[in-house]
């Protein structure tokens, strides 16, 4: 299951969603944004993230980071053939990030960042 909706109602989603999401693996794209006239600011995540928030509210499932730092914009371009960036894959089950990066690994353009490469990446992302 991918998670890709704004954060504003992130939260009371998968809350509703919890029994449905148990035992399955749930990949967060969800970014803690908000924005006024001067562009995006983080919003306060209790949790941490909103990957981290997920796991919280989906304890029956396992709960992934990835896809939150792929442009919109990008991913809907009719004209790119490939993408080429690295996937940040996040998570505490090494089974479930290990297939959501071989998943990612087989997008044209796409590679999965995984290791202490990612370590900055994802302390700036969350």
């Amino acid at each position: 299951m991918i998670v890709a909706v704004p954060y504003e109602g992130h939260g009371e989603l998968l809350a509703g969603l919890a029994a449905e999401l148990a035992d399955k693996i749930v990949v967060d794209c969800a970014n803690p944004l908000g924005f006024d006239q001067g562009g995006a600011y983080p919003l306060p995540v209790p949790e941490g993230s909103a990957a981290q928030q997920a796991a919280a509210l989906l304890p029956g499932s396992r709960a992934v980071a990835a896809f939150h730092h792929v442009s919109a914009v990008l991913l809907l371009d009719p004209e790119a053939e490939t993408l080429d960036q690295d996937i940040v894959v996040l998570g505490d089950d090494r089974a479930a990030t290990d297939l959501v990066q071989a998943l990612a690994a087989r997008i044209p353009g796409y590679g999965a960042c995984t290791g202490a490469g990612c370590a900055t990446a994802a302390r700036s992302s969350h």
